[in-house]
């Protein structure tokens, strides 16, 4: 079976779907991911031997013209795949992925039966319209992400399935890049911790003030005496200084990338070297656990307060 998943949404979500990808790829089945540009990059490594299709627009940010050149191109390439099955993986999926099956009408789809975003809304305020996709996958928006995606594989297979947590393997020209970095930084593999805490807009509600990470890695290099590299997107730079001033004499025990541009492949391999990540709840996050590294992570989505930076300050002593 031919199977187009539809995955709107940013890195760390669509890590944590390998799982699935890989229990339909081990059912034999053709799989095409669909996915933004920002994770193409990385789409071989979560999912082996799969073919991409890009977005050609961010669905979440602007409504799409399907009468546009670049909209004739995108149904041309899913017609030539040919899909059996279309899948819409995320729980708060779009205006997008619903049109798409719309264009399919013969084609059998699963959704679960979440949020369609509309653009235009205030992002924290995802439209509970009802959709129209039939029949929909029953699934709690507080279930785990692992949980949901659990339900929407066990309904495209039509059986149950039990997914592991997700893996991601490095490859050999990855790791190569990746050395060829850290010697140029004087750094030795395992030698360092990655950190992700610099803040911007979209995901200040997800972070702390700079001057908690700054205390909290102090503590850190003071007591275990580690190195830290500091990655993100170049947005992230100024508050990753502030960070860095902040942190004192200690500071001098970090290195930060964030002033660079930092493909995705030489983050991947950064991480696969590195000794944890230190950090936010974003993507790199999620890359680093699927490849297996200890993680010690601040999970926000509202105003996070003293007793949670108590909590993981712990950690440092």
């Amino acid at each position: 079976m031919r199977i187009a998943i539809l995955n709107p949404d940013t890195i760390g979500d669509v890590i944590i779907r390998q799982p699935m990808f890989a229990a339909l790829r081990e059912r034999g089945h053709e799989l095409t991911l669909i996915v933004r540009d920002l994770v193409a990059p990385i789409a071989g490594m979560i999912a082996p031997g799969v073919s991409v299709l890009q977005y050609p627009c961010n669905p979440y940010a602007e409504q799409f013209n399907w009468a546009s050149p670049e909209g004739a191109a995108f149904l041309a390439n899913l017609r030539t795949f040919g899909p059996d099955l279309i899948v819409i993986a995320p729980f708060q999926y779009t205006e997008f992925d619903q049109s798409v099956v719309g264009f399919f009408p013969d084609v059998r789809a699963v959704a679960m039966d979440g949020l369609l975003h509309v653009p235009g809304y205030p992002p924290a305020e995802a439209i509970a319209l009802r959709p129209r996709l039939r029949p929909l996958v029953a699934a709690s928006a507080e279930s785990p992400e692992t949980r949901k995606n659990e339900l929407l594989c066990s309904a495209a297979l039509g059986e149950n399935v039990d997914l592991p947590p997700p893996t991601l393997v490095a490859s050999d020209a990855v790791l190569a890049e990746a050395d060829c970095k850290l010697e140029q930084l004087g750094l030795k593999r395992g030698g360092y911790w990655c950190v992700c805490a610099g803040d911007f807009k979209q995901l200040h509600v997800k972070n702390w003030e700079p001057q908690r990470w700054a205390s909290m890695l102090q503590s850190l290099v003071r007591k275990h005496s580690v190195r830290l590299l500091f990655i993100g997107v170049r947005e992230e730079h100024e508050v990753t200084v502030q960070i860095l001033d902040r942190m004192g004499e200690e500071g001098k025990h970090a290195t930060d990338l964030t002033a660079e541009p930092t493909g995705l492949d030489l983050l991947m391999g950064l991480l696969a070297r590195s000794a944890g990540y230190i950090g936010k709840d974003t993507g790199p996050m999620h890359a680093a656990a699927a490849l297996g590294k200890p993680v010690l992570a601040l999970f926000g989505g509202g105003e996070v307060g003293l007793d949670s930076f108590q909590r993981l300050a712990l950690v440092a002593s």
